[in-house]
């Protein structure tokens, strides 16, 4: 998806990379320490747009491990949130991820 149309795109601190599989969302996230701080200070909402509909809500410590395992076996757009924490990503099937910070 071109640039101009993401999603997160004017957000705060928006940021955003191409990816090829789930090594490459975890370089993303780990190579952005205040995306990491965000992730990791509260409970973390997730929703997809195809096979899960409905909402899941866990501990930020389980948060790479759900997001490997939506990765490899669900084909949908997924969408984490934390509004307490004020941060949403997406990580969408065209193969980019996109990070904010809301305001």
């Amino acid at each position: 998806m071109p640039a101009q149309n993401r999603f997160c795109k004017n957000l705060k601190d928006y940021k955003t990379a191409d990816y090829k599989n789930f090594a490459d969302i975890k370089n993303f996230l780990n190579s952005n320490p205040n995306i990491q701080i965000k992730i990791l200070s509260g409970e973390v909402s997730y929703t997809g747009d195809n096979l899960s509909s409905t909402g899941v809500k866990f501990a930020p410590e389980l948060f790479l491990r759900f997001l490997k395992f939506t990765v490899e076996n669900i084909p949908e757009h997924r969408y984490f949130c934390a509004p307490e924490a004020g941060w949403i990503l997406l990580v969408a099937m065209e193969g980019y991820v996109e990070f904010g910070v809301l305001d």
